[in-house]
C-alpha cells in the first residue's frame, strides 16, 4: 500500500516551501501539501487541514505546521500514522520570541510586510544561505505572496498559544524531529524536550543550517524523512 505524507508549511509559508524535499523524496510515496495556514488557533487549522487530508498518512509540519500537526495527531490519531516535526517546539515559546513576533505585528502595519521579511533573514538562515539567491528569492517570495493580512494572523495564532501542549505523552506514532544545527529561534533544550514528551520518537540534527531548512537544506531533510519513512 502506498504510504501518503501530507507537508505542512509554517508562518509564511506555502506549498512551495516544500518543492525541493518533494523532489528528494522517494518515488514510492505519494505527496499531499496543505495551503497557507487561515485560521484562529492551532486547533482550526488542524480540523481544518483534516477535512482534505488522506484517510490514513504520515503527516510533515513545519515551525508553526509542526503544531498543527500534532494537534492533528491528537483529534485523529486513528489517521496519523507518523509524525514528522521540522524545526518546532512543544507549544513553549520564550518571552523573547512572542516580543518580538508583536513587534513583528506592529512593524507590518507601519512599514508593511516586506520590511519585516528582510528583517527576518538573519533569523531564519545562515551567514551563507543570505547570500544564495535562490534560496532567499524563494522565501520573499513567498512570504510576500501568502500576505500581510495572513501573516498577521499567524502571528496572532502563536502569540496567543499557551504551551507546552499537555497530550503529547499521549501520542502513540512515531515522531522524527528535526532541527537545524543552527537554530537561533528554537533553543535546543527546547528540540530535546520536544522529543522526549512523545513516547516513540527520535532526533536529528542537521549541520550548517537554520531555521528555515526546508529551505537551505532541501536534501538533508528529504533524506532524514526517507530513512526515518522507510522504517514505518
Amino acid at each position: 500500500m502506498t504510504l501518503n505524507v501530507l507537508f505542512i508549511p509554517g508562518l509564511g509559508g506555502d506549498a512551495q516551501m516544500w518543492t525541493a524535499v518533494g523532489k528528494a523524496m522517494s518515488p514510492q510515496l505519494k505527496l499531499h501539501y496543505a495551503s497557507v495556514l487561515k485560521g484562529k488557533s492551532v486547533t482550526q487549522l488542524a480540523r481544518s487541514i483534516l477535512k482534505d487530508a488522506p484517510e490514513r498518512f504520515v503527516v510533515v509540519g513545519f515551525s508553526l505546521g509542526g503544531w498543527v500537526a500534532m494537534a492533528m495527531a491528537n483529534i485523529a490519531p486513528e489517521r496519523v500514522l507518523g509524525l514528522g516535526l521540522i524545526s518546532t517546539t512543544d507549544g513553549t515559546m520564550s518571552h523573547q520570541t512572542i516580543a518580538a513576533m508583536k513587534a513583528s505585528q506592529k512593524q507590518i502595519i507601519e512599514q508593511g510586510l516586506n520590511s519585516v521579511v528582510e528583517q527576518s533573514l538573519s533569523h531564519y538562515f545562515t551567514q551563507e544561505d543570505r547570500h544564495c539567491d535562490s534560496i532567499i528569492d524563494t522565501y520573499q517570495a513567498m512570504m510576500l505572496r501568502v500576505g500581510a493580512e495572513v501573516c498577521m494572523a499567524q502571528y496572532q495564532v502563536i502569540i496567543d498559544f499557551h504551551g507546552p501542549m499537555p497530550f503529547l505523552s499521549a501520542i502513540s506514532c512515531p515522531a522524527l524531529v528535526i532541527r537545524g544545527e543552527q537554530d537561533e529561534r528554537i533553543p535546543l533544550s527546547i528540540s530535546q524536550d520536544l522529543c522526549q514528551a512523545i513516547p516513540l520518537s527520535q532526533y536529528e540534527v542537521i549541520d550548517d543550517s537554520s531555521h528555515y531548512v526546508p529551505l537551505s537544506q532541501p536534501q538533508s531533510v528529504a533524506n532524514c524523512l526517507n530513512q526515518w519513512l522507510s522504517h514505518l
